[in-house]
């Protein structure tokens, strides 16, 4: 991987969402795609995400992250995949100029990961996935304990 810096820290966050986008069609109009996904961690700057295997988002493509009634303008910046998962992939996201309110929703996650309240909300991957799945892509595991 190399030396990373970073001028914000990601924190473990597991928050339940959706991932929207538009496409053109081919005989005209848009159509609008939208997803279930999960976060693995979140920053200021952006997050990682989980999606379906089949979801074609390439890097570079522009959507909107959702959480609930807010959402934000993001970019796809990575997509890992791991050959022993044929049903997920991962998405590290970079937010776009997102709103006030949308960063007051991740800022309340952020915040309760430093000693605050921990949100709570039931994982549709279950205790462990990702740190099987994806280890190689974080630096350590809070939860295990």
């Amino acid at each position: 991987m190399g030396f990373e810096r970073r001028i914000f820290a990601r924190t473990d966050v597991e928050v339940q969402g959706h991932l929207r986008w538009q496409v053109k069609r081919r005989i005209g109009g848009i159509k609008t795609h939208t997803v279930a996904m999960q976060t693995i961690d979140l920053s200021v700057e952006g997050a990682k995400v989980l999606v379906d295997r089949k979801v074609d988002l390439p890097v570079g493509a522009s959507l909107r992250i959702m959480f609930h009634d807010e959402s934000s303008p993001a970019r796809v910046r990575a997509v890992v995949t791991n050959d022993d998962d044929d049903d997920t992939q991962m998405l590290r996201l970079q937010l776009e100029q997102p709103p006030k309110e949308f960063m007051g929703v991740i800022e309340q996650w952020l915040d309760a990961s430093k000693g605050g309240r921990k949100f709570q909300e039931s994982s549709w991957l279950g205790d462990g996935y990702v740190e099987d799945i994806y280890a190689g892509d974080r630096r350590s595991n809070p939860r295990a304990s």
